[in-house]
């Protein structure tokens, strides 16, 4: 209980507009309770909230220790997307090339095609191309294209892909 104590203290504070004891009820859910569902969530959050202070490097291992939770969280593809950008900020250019094209392989493994995803995992797809460079746009630009040579469309977009479902 006290795990969902701190992380709803830490949601509290972040709609207040108070970030770093956000941070800090986040890390005592990582810290005083390892084991709880919420770990991976308040990794990614920590990650979310470090990231929009434009402090990447502590980004990059909040987002690292939410993918260190495993793949089958839901946390998972978002963080490694977001690790792969907070690696970007960071001029890690070759690290990010691996993470955000570890998204593509990903979604497109085993000869998925983009028309097979979800939407909001063809909207992940497009999203990962903005303001890449060159070589990353072409390599997930050749993931988009269908075969008829069209780009999917992807449907409308979330409120919030991350929204807390409690």
């Amino acid at each position: 209980d006290n795990d969902r104590l701190h992380y709803r203290l830490a949601k509290a504070y972040e709609l207040a507009g108070e970030p770093d004891n956000a941070l800090a009820s986040l890390e005592a859910v990582t810290r005083y309770c390892p084991s709880s569902p919420l770990c991976a969530e308040a990794h990614f959050r920590s990650g979310e909230i470090l990231f929009s202070q434009q402090r990447y490097r502590q980004a990059k291992a909040a987002y690292g220790a939410a993918i260190a939770a495993g793949a089958d969280t839901p946390f998972y593809r978002n963080a490694v997307y977001m690790r792969g950008w907070a690696q970007f900020k960071l001029a890690e250019y070759a690290d990010a090339l691996s993470s955000l094209g570890g998204i593509v392989d990903d979604l497109l493994a085993d000869g998925r095609t983009p028309e097979q995803l979800t939407r909001a995992d063809q909207e992940l797809l497009e999203e990962t191309g903005k303001d890449l460079p060159p070589d990353l746009r072409e390599r997930l630009g050749k993931a988009l294209r269908s075969p008829s040579g069209e780009s999917p469309r992807p449907g409308p977009r979330p409120a919030d892909r991350h929204a807390d479902p409690r």
